[in-house]
């Protein structure tokens, strides 16, 4: 008598799971085989790549920006300190507004950096054209600085709340809150769950491995019944041993089995644990994002402050102020359009 073998649904099925993270490329694109993706899953990952093109022009446009502001104040600075009327008062006035400008830079180079983000690659024209614009303004007086520099913030605030409003409409579409730590923190929280959704998944395929030994078990059991099923019909003796033996041996194989199902039972649950993970790295990288929007609401309100600074300083007193605000706040904005693209 031969032994039925077991059944096909025994078998597993090695689960081919890949980690992938929102905007990462399709398994076709770099040869992995990762299954069929839905439609649903196409179109998330063409949106989270659409996201992420879009923040990376924003932090490339916004360091850029907070770059040219820095040299615009640092000339402002070097200029006026060279007219005989110079005044320590109005000096302070200027050192207060770059230091905060510096701040905003930071902000965005440490954005720039952790996002992977290239900088515009015109930052050399920027420091050329923003310097000398500071420094002529200096040279020329308190007034003139301050002109300049209420059309300069004027215009990169206007940039600000139009960005601000996006981003926030953005991560309202996306359900992304407002997180409760820093930068780091999101970004390190991110790398922890993900390090975690790599374990799980070794973890799962090094179940399916144990899977597929038990069952390879139970082939060897089967065969081995086989054998003995095979002796007890040609030989006489020891007949009835040889067939008590062989309920044995298929009585263990069952058991075997039964294993095996346990085993893949947990494998699917450790699969499942692994969905689970990855949602919640979703979830993180979705906080990360709000750090871009608080980033750019703290510095909205900053350049809202130097603007009415600049103001209160005699922006406006001088007869030059329009034509300067009207050429400085054009050069803001070709500036802004260029460097989302160079």
């Amino acid at each position: 008598m031969a032994a039925t073998p077991p059944p096909a649904s025994a078998t597993p099925t090695r689960r081919n799971t890949v980690l992938r993270l929102p905007g990462d490329p399709s398994p076709s694109d770099n040869g992995v085989s990762g299954g069929h993706n839905t439609t649903a899953e196409k179109t998330h990952d063409t949106a989270a790549h659409t996201r992420q093109a879009q923040e990376h022009r924003d932090i490339r446009v916004n360091h850029a920006g907070e770059y040219g502001a820095v040299v615009i104040a640092q000339g402002a600075i070097d200029g006026y300190k060279k007219r005989p009327s110079a005044s320590a008062e109005h000096i302070n006035v200027l050192n207060d507004m770059l230091e905060e400008e510096r701040r905003h830079y930071r902000l965005f180079a440490g954005l720039r950096q952790q996002r992977g983000v290239r900088p515009s690659m015109l930052l050399p024209l920027w420091h050329l054209i923003g310097y000398t614009s500071g420094y002529l303004s200096g040279r020329a007086g308190m007034a003139t600085t301050m002109a300049l520099t209420h059309a300069v913030e004027d215009n990169i605030a206007n940039h600000y709340a139009e960005q601000l409003s996006r981003l926030t409409e953005t991560n309202a579409e996306s359900g992304a809150t407002p997180p409760a730590h820093g930068a780091d923190t999101v970004l390190a929280g991110a790398d922890t769950v993900l390090g975690g959704a790599d374990t799980v998944l070794v973890g799962a395929n090094t179940v399916l491995v144990g899977a597929d030994t038990v069952l390879v078990g139970a082939d060897t059991d089967l065969a081995d019944a086989d054998t003995v099923l095979a002796g007890a019909d040609t030989v006489l003796v020891g007949a009835d041993t040889a067939l008590a033996g062989a309920d044995t041996v298929l009585a263990d194989a069952d058991t075997v089995l039964a294993g095996a199902d346990t085993v893949l039972a947990d494998a699917d649950t450790v699969l499942a644990d692994a969905d689970t993970v990855l949602a919640d790295a979703d979830t993180v990288l979705a906080d990360a994002d709000t750090v871009l929007v608080n980033a750019v609401a703290d510095c909205l309100a900053d350049e809202r402050h130097h603007r009415d600074t600049a103001q209160e300083n005699g922006s406006t007193t001088t007869p030059l102020f329009q034509p300067i605000y009207h050429l400085a706040g054009w050069g803001v904005r070709q500036a802004i359009r260029v460097a989302k693209k160079i």
